[in-house]
């Protein structure tokens, strides 16, 4: 079967999964294919995509004086997103506003609980916890949204002259899985299969939760849907992986 039958195949099952009352996410599991590819068949078939639901939605919300912040925890998008909608809906969002967003926001191993009062002139500070345990830490907001990491705690820290290990090789896999420029993100971080875990950022922090890889085993994810972390994580034989696959789960057209 050629690609474009495939595609054709695919874009039939899903109209037919839509008249059943299936939900986009569980068409995407039905047919085993990303949310991208699923608007581009939506697209194809001149049907409203998620996407777009979502900006209409976000639209409505907006226009009904929702804040930023319900906007984004009620159609589980960024705060960045929120106020790209929001201009595009004709909406200036103040540099006030968006400080005023930012508190509970995570920043790397930061988050923002709390503004600092501003002096006229000054750039906007704000207060931080670490995941180091570090309490109000007082930083630029600008500083920490342009790729500021920690509270200092990372800065002179030795290094632990562990890479190149095969734990560490797992780690540092697993981070290139989950990059937009990965060969195969459509499995992985098209699909939202990212680090949750931002201590995971750090190889330490990796070792202590998961400890050494046993041998014979590699990195698996319990539940294929969702991203890495400690609970969802585990080491595994290559059956188990095998088994684990989502193709590996679907249900087979071949007759009994």
């Amino acid at each position: 079967m050629t690609g474009k039958e495939k595609a054709q195949r695919n874009k039939e099952e899903l109209v037919k999964l839509l008249d059943e009352g299936y939900s986009t996410k569980e068409a995407c599991k039905k047919l085993g294919v990303s949310r991208k590819t699923m608007d581009g068949y939506k697209r194809d078939l001149g049907l409203p995509t998620e996407t777009a639901d979502k900006k209409q939605k976000a639209f409505q919300l907006l226009s009904e004086g929702k804040t930023y912040q319900l906007v984004s925890e009620e159609l589980s998008i960024s705060i960045t997103t929120a106020w790209k909608y929001a201009n595009e809906l004709g909406k200036s969002v103040s540099k006030t506003q968006k400080a005023k967003d930012s508190v509970g926001q995570r920043y790397k191993m930061l988050v923002c609980t709390s503004l600092v009062e501003r002096d006229a002139g000054k750039k906007q500070r704000a207060l931080f916890d670490c995941d180091c345990g570090t309490k109000n830490h007082e930083a630029s907001l600008s500083s920490v949204k342009s790729g500021q990491k920690s509270c200092g705690c990372m800065k002179g820290k030795p290094k632990h002259g562990l890479s190149g290990t095969k734990t560490y090789n797992c780690w540092n896999k697993m981070r290139e899985r989950t990059k937009p420029g990965f060969y195969n993100a459509k499995d992985y971080f098209e699909r939202g299969i990212v680090i949750e875990d931002s201590r995971w950022d750090d190889y330490l922090n990796f070792l202590k939760d998961m400890g050494e890889r046993p041998k014979g085993l590699t990195l698996e994810r319990i539940n294929n849907d969702k991203g890495y972390y400690k609970e969802n994580c585990k080491w595994a034989t290559r059956k188990e992986q095998q088994a684990n696959r989502r193709c590996s789960k679907r249900p087979s057209n071949k007759p009994k």
